[in-house]
């Protein structure tokens, strides 16, 4: 195989995987805003419950 060719293989995996490690991190980063909004909500709906 040429340099050059070598040379992608090698690239593309790497890159590819750090995108998808990206991905990954901004999925997570949502997963936990979201959470935190559902929790934020379910204890509004409590204290409104223990209001009424």
């Amino acid at each position: 195989m040429r340099p050059a060719m070598l040379e992608q293989v090698g690239f593309f995996p790497r890159s590819a995987r750090i995108i998808g490690a990206k991905i990954a991190n901004i999925r997570a980063e949502q997963a936990v805003m979201l959470g935190e909004c559902l929790g934020q909500e379910a204890n509004a709906i409590t204290q409104w419950n223990a209001i009424c």
